[in-house]
């Protein structure tokens, strides 16, 4: 990829930084500004030197682009606090943007509302591609939670302008790639969700590399049920049940011996048990044996890697399980811990307000992202960089 070049490079241009901040808003108030603190190294790199710098991101969930309410306005106004100086919030039309960017004065930072909104940017249109061309010299991807997108701002664009890697994305890139090439043994990885076929590559691929793969929460069903158990009402894929039964030889896969259950997910008490449940049950949490076995081998790690919750945490008495390996994870201090996904970071915000210097310690902006980029997947807005590169 072309890394970012030297800050005199940006002397007098126009510049795109391709952000993440997609995050939370309540009563146009911001929740959690990790990701858009996250985004301010490569603002703060590139803009006193930028003719202008234009923040382009996007908010709300990829499966609903046409959302309206998902505004960047506060995210402008946040900016503005953070980096104590006025940040422009523009939109509408291209061509209105590009007037508006004719006047701002030198060095000025705006944010562009919602890209997600124009049309041609979801279908990684070529014509609108040219149109956000027009509007720079330089294009910056740093939006690494987005990076596995085939959209017109991550992909098309760099068809058009020199391209480059942000210091966010070099940071994600760097700390992931450790992983796979130099983990500190033991080498531990904690793998929970709700969806197999999403992680299934990963938990392929850290089964070569890992000492201990350990898979909780719905991600574990398919596998318990490979065993032979009967699950009742618990999320099970069943699709993957004969591969669930290849991997279960690995030795270094480990799953639940037992297991908290409820006839209900997020209400009332469980009750922990082995093996088969009865029909109108759910799995909704490791059980205490199973927490004790993950949180040992989880002290112990010399690198951890770990993605998401082990139970149906939402909800307190359901929540042990992921609180007991999150302690354990957070008291290892020698260990390095590469942590991401929404509900992992969800789990120990209040963890880390009573421990907020933990060693070692990095929380990748990325979910999906982070996750294709761990199984080896070629992830698009990536590999547009790359031919950039060899273009070059």
């Amino acid at each position: 990829m072309r890394l970012l070049p030297e800050r005199s490079y940006f002397q007098g241009k126009r510049t795109i930084i391709r952000a993440d901040l997609n995050v939370d808003i309540v009563a146009d108030k911001i929740i959690d500004d990790f990701r858009i603190r996250r985004a301010l190294s490569t603002i703060k790199e590139i803009s006193p030197r930028a003719r202008y710098t234009l923040l382009v991101s996007h908010r709300g969930s990829f499966e609903c682009p046409n959302d309206y309410t998902e505004t960047l306005e506060p995210v402008a106004k946040h900016l503005s606090r953070l980096l104590g100086r006025n940040v422009y919030f523009l939109e509408g039309s291209v061509e209105s943007v590009r007037y508006a960017l004719e006047k701002l004065p030198d060095h000025a930072i705006a944010l562009l509302e919602n890209i997600r909104w124009y049309k041609g940017e979801r279908e990684n249109s070529t014509k609108f591609a040219k149109q956000l061309a027009q509007l720079t010299d330089v294009f910056v991807n740093d939006a690494f939670g987005e990076i596995h997108r085939r959209e017109a701002s991550i992909v098309a664009i760099t068809k058009f302008v020199p391209s480059f890697a942000g210091l966010l994305l070099q940071d994600e890139l760097r700390h992931l790639d450790n992983l796979s090439t130099s983990p500190r043994r033991p080498f531990a990885v904690l793998m929970g969700g709700a969806k197999l076929y999403t992680k299934l590559p990963l938990i392929k691929r850290f089964l070569r590399i890992a000492d201990a793969v350990l898979v909780g929460t719905a991600l574990a069903n398919t596998f318990i049920a490979a065993q032979g158990n009967r699950i009742g009402k618990s999320l099970q894929e069943k699709k993957f049940i004969f591969k669930a039964k290849a991997m279960l030889r690995n030795q270094s896969l480990i799953i639940p011996d037992d297991y908290v259950v409820s006839p209900r997910v997020l209400a009332g008490k469980g009750k922990v048990t082995r093996g088969s449940l009865s029909s109108n049950s759910y799995i909704v949490d490791i059980g205490p044996e199973t927490a004790k076995t993950f949180s040992s081998l989880l002290e112990k790690a010399g690198t951890i890697f770990w993605n998401g919750p082990v139970g149906c945490f939402e909800h307190a008495p359901f929540a042990n399980g992921s609180r007991a390996v999150a302690k354990a994870i957070l008291g290892n201090t020698k260990a390095f811990k590469v942590i991401g996904g929404g509900d992992t970071l969800e789990l120990l915000k209040p963890l880390l307000r009573r421990k907020p210097k933990v060693k070692n310690f990095f929380i990748s902006t990325g979910g999906g992202a982070m996750v294709s980029y761990l199984a080896g997947i070629k992830l698009p807005g990536i590999e547009a960089l790359k031919k950039q590169y060899e273009r070059r």
